[in-house]
């Protein structure tokens, strides 16, 4: 006995099936997408012999699963994974330099250490150093350390919340453009 059927579809030609494909859907070349029936409903099917030479009815139709690709599905998904590894490696990129930055200082302690700077020095030093600065008018003025850092924080901080949402919405895409079935 033949393990293949004919499954006659509603345009006319008759569609080559296996038992393998019970239950599913297969696409002519139609257009029109026909059920295959469950192993009881083979019974009722013409089994293909070799003596059906006609083109219409040995053809044989792919299955097409409803998870079935396209090229704008691998696209989507393609492009958003790529984008996904960039926002990651941003987030681990900013994240590493916000742990090499020293946040254990405040003005308390910046305070502190200017004046032991100071109170060590000898009289001639501090005398030159107070000079230096009312000679450059308090010119260019740069922030302390510790509020560099501080700053250099948020702005890591911002940027690994900006690139980790950003992953998000990317991965869910891409999930999306993966798992979202094949219309019918």
């Amino acid at each position: 006995m033949s393990s293949e059927y004919l499954l006659p579809c509603p345009c006319g030609q008759s569609l080559l099936v296996s038992k393998s494909q019970a239950g599913q859907s297969i696409e002519c070349s139609c257009g029109q997408t026909v059920a295959v029936p469950t192993l009881r409903g083979f019974a009722q099917l013409q089994t293909a012999d070799s003596t059906t030479n006609s083109p219409r009815s040995s053809r044989r139709y792919t299955d097409r699963s409803p998870q079935a690709w396209n090229p704008v599905r691998g696209l989507i998904s393609a492009l958003s994974l790529g984008l996904l590894a960039l926002c990651l490696y941003n987030v681990s990129y900013f994240g590493y330099w916000y742990n090499q930055l020293d946040l254990r200082f405040t003005v308390a302690d910046e305070i502190k250490a200017g004046e032991e700077m100071i109170d060590s020095m000898p009289v001639g030093d501090t005398w030159n150093f107070y000079r230096n600065l009312q000679d450059s008018a308090l010119g260019n003025r740069r922030l302390p350390p510790f509020m560099e850092a501080q700053l250099n924080g948020k702005y890591y901080i911002e940027q690994m919340t900006k690139y980790g949402l950003i992953a998000a919405g990317l991965g869910a895409i891409a999930l999306t453009a993966i798992l979202w079935p094949k219309k019918k």
